[in-house]
């Protein structure tokens, strides 16, 4: 006894946390939601309150003489014969049904709209929530799964839980008053009732299995996604290697698998529709049993079961869409589960505090004073690092494969913030608070540079887009990183399409359109971390004599190079060695050694 009062509690926390993941924004319209549900509910008992006087008629040929308003009204246009009178008041009950019908149509596009509302805002969160995340963690995580989360997972959320929810309310609200009535009317039609426990000892056995075969498929999905991912973008190793036969039977394996589970849940889902009906049926035949013992008469039998006919109408569906919402919110729990974990980090407060935090100018100096960093506990890979990076000069930094060169450039960047010491710009310390105004004056040029699938233009003026481009911009950026050239060969110019991730262009036009790139954003720092390490020798002496170029030209701009080849640094004013534990030195001293 105690147990079920434990899960009964469970249940109602879990819908309250329901509402509590919902955006304050969402959270509003649900109130609204729950005034239309009310309404909605009036109108489907209207609905079923109009088949009694179609069944008086049915039953009764005096059925006016019978009941006064009818009579009344009857005797106010006597022109009418009675079936005159009748095919009136069916005309009229009709016209009320199709009135209702629009009306629970438009309340039901009300409701669909409020769930793609959540969907979409619930996703806009998830990815927000990824966006907003440390670097470290965001690593730690598979893509693929990233990918679900962001734009499966809140749709299940939304049609798995929330739907539901709102089903259950609805639905509940009318076994309630219906219920409430027939025990009014005749206590025997509550007979009906029998169906509630049916149900529940269904969802009793299933809800657990069903939970099993949801959370597999969450796992499931991730995984076909991972290797169909795999197959696109190894098609080449494949080949060599020889494995498209292994890659497709683990394809299939995992396939058949989502199959089954698939086909398991379905008909978990459509089993409760058919014991209800079943149940129904029985109900019908207790009933007409009911009849026989009591000696009713036969007119008073049909009345009795035309009554429960209207009812079970309306309570038969009610029961089965209530057992499929508890189904569907057991077996869905997962996602709640997971939801709360990714949108509890969110800040969403972060652009009222940013825009009260004062902007910082860079017309000094860059300064790192003695910065730490560990991965793992007592095994540092950054230990006391500290120099100075004056306006306008062309730092590099170097070391061997594991000194921390990557990891250090995070840190400059801001996107490794767990570490100790501190990053100054002019006197003004690098916070977590400021640090959106630090990302505004940064440019950033990796060795496997991001290109979304779009134009040259596109990925240049990144993140704008059509008339938000500045094409003046534009053409300086491509002049200053040396592109003019090559995209006036170009058919289609600067509309050229890159390809994903850059595939239709070589590994140098790819660094210079991320030169370019930060060039447009009117950059003040370049950061290049390897960015010339997968370059041909040809190619990373022509980029690198861009960079010189774009030094000498924009004075303002400060670079910084992280390289692992010495030659990449040959013009950099002054080199940090990490090797020897980032002692300042020049690309002559360590030519000479």
């Amino acid at each position: 006894m105690q147990r079920k009062t434990i899960k009964r509690f469970l249940f109602w926390i879990r819908l309250k946390r329901v509402f509590d993941l919902l955006p304050n924004v969402l959270k509003k319209k649900f109130s609204y939601v729950s005034i239309i549900i009310v309404v909605n509910t009036v109108l489907d008992l209207f609905g079923i309150a109009l088949f009694i006087p179609l069944l008086m008629i049915l039953l009764d040929d005096n059925y006016i003489e019978k009941y006064k308003v009818l009579s009344n009204i009857h005797s106010a246009i006597p022109s009418v014969t009675v079936n005159q009178f009748t095919i009136i008041l069916l005309s009229i009950l009709l016209g009320v049904v199709i009135l209702k019908n629009i009306v629970s149509t438009l309340i039901s596009k009300l409701q669909t709209r409020l769930l793609f509302d959540v969907q979409t805002e619930i996703s806009a969160l998830t990815l927000q929530s990824f966006l907003e995340s440390n670097l470290l963690n965001l690593k730690k995580q598979n893509s693929n799964k990233i990918i679900w989360d962001v734009t499966v997972l809140p749709m299940y959320f939304t049609r798995f839980l929330v739907m539901p929810l709102i089903t259950f309310v609805n639905e509940i609200l009318i076994v309630i008053i219906i219920g409430t009535t027939l025990l009014m009317i005749n206590p025997k039609l509550v007979i009906i009732l029998i169906t509630i426990p049916i149900a529940y000892v269904f969802y009793s056995i299933t809800n657990k299995k069903l939970h099993q075969y949801q959370k597999r498929l969450a796992q499931i999905s991730p995984i076909l996604n991972s290797l169909t991912q795999q197959a696109v973008f190894g098609y080449i190793d494949i080949l060599l290697t020889q494995t498209k036969d292994s890659y497709l039977a683990r394809y299939k394996k995992y396939q058949e698998e989502y199959k089954i589970l698939n086909t398991n849940v379905f008909t978990y889902i459509f089993i409760p529709a058919k014991i209800i009906e079943t149940t129904a049926i029985l109900v019908v035949i207790l009933l007409i049993v009911i009849g026989i013992v009591f000696n009713d008469d036969k007119e008073s039998v049909i009345s009795f079961l035309g009554l429960f006919a209207i009812a079970a109408y309306r309570l038969i569906p009610s029961f089965n869409r209530i057992t499929v919402a508890l189904i569907s919110f057991r077996s869905y729990q997962y996602t709640l589960n997971r939801l709360e974990k990714l949108l509890k980090n969110i800040d969403f407060d972060r652009k009222k505090k940013q825009a009260n935090v004062a902007d910082f100018t860079f017309d000094k100096a860059i300064n790192l004073k003695n910065i730490y960093f560990e991965y793992k506990a007592n095994i540092p890979i950054i230990s006391g690092v500290s120099f100075q990076v004056k306006k306008g000069e062309h730092v590099g930094i170097i070391g061997k494969s594991g000194s921390g060169k990557s990891t250090l450039m995070n840190i400059i960047l801001g996107v490794i913030t767990n570490y100790q010491g501190d990053i100054l710009v002019d006197d003004e310390k690098i916070t977590t608070s400021n640090i959106h105004h630090w990302f505004k004056k940064i440019g950033y040029v990796q060795q496997n540079i991001f290109l979304m699938d779009g134009t040259i233009i596109e990925n240049i003026a990144f993140g704008k887009t059509g008339d938000e481009i500045d094409l003046k911009k534009v053409n300086k950026a491509i002049k200053e990183a040396n592109l003019t050239a090559f995209i006036n060969e170009l058919p289609n110019g600067i509309e050229t399409k890159v390809g994903e991730l850059g595939n239709l262009i070589s590994g140098g036009q790819k660094q210079r359109i991320g030169i370019a790139r930060a060039i447009y954003a009117d950059s003040e720092i370049l950061l290049l971390d390897e960015a010339t390490s997968s370059l041909d020798s040809a190619t990373e002496s022509q980029i690198i004599e861009t960079l010189n170029e774009l030094s000498k030209t924009n004075k303002k701009m400060t670079i910084i190079t992280i390289a692992h080849r010495l030659s990449t640094l040959k013009y950099c004013t002054k080199i940090i060695d990490l090797e020897n534990g980032g002692v300042e030195t020049s690309y002559e001293k360590l030519m000479h050694n």
